[in-house]
């Protein structure tokens, strides 16, 4: 029988502010935080969890504060990122309130109470300060016959 590891870490991604990563692992009731720059989300996600030592598989849920993820790209790539993760995982990912990165100390009695959810459910959807405005506008030209 293969080796199980038990999935008992919980990841927390507070903020990004370009390259600048907030973030946190909830281990058996003890919140570590962390601060990493990762200039490049398309490529340094993944790879920043490695350098830390963690693995996809070591996580029990994924908890993230979609307000603070910076502007459109990098809250598209770093929800995309997380949802994927908990979708193939099969663990929760969880949307939390910005007030919570305020009292990052207790944040790991918090989390404990979501521990109810065992399994993915449905993705975090990013929030955006202003509407998307990625659309582009044609300009009719007007012509004048003199």
């Amino acid at each position: 029988m293969a080796h199980q590891t038990k999935k008992s870490l919980s990841l927390i991604i507070w903020a990004y502010h370009h390259p600048v990563l907030r973030w946190g692992v909830v281990d058996k009731g003890t919140y570590r935080a962390y601060q990493d720059e990762v200039p490049q989300l398309d490529l340094g996600l993944l790879p920043l969890l490695r350098r830390r030592r963690l693995r996809p598989a070591q996580l029990g849920s994924i908890a993230v504060c979609p307000e603070l993820l910076g502007g459109f790209a990098s809250a598209r790539l770093i929800l995309a990122t997380l949802n994927t993760i908990a979708w193939l995982s099969d663990i929760p990912i969880f949307a939390v309130p910005q007030e919570w990165s305020c009292d990052e100390a207790s944040v790991a009695e918090k989390l404990g109470s979501m521990k109810k959810v065992t399994s993915f459910l449905q993705q975090v959807l990013p929030h955006y300060a202003a509407p998307p405005d990625i659309s582009i506008q044609k300009k009719k030209k007007k012509f004048t016959i003199t």
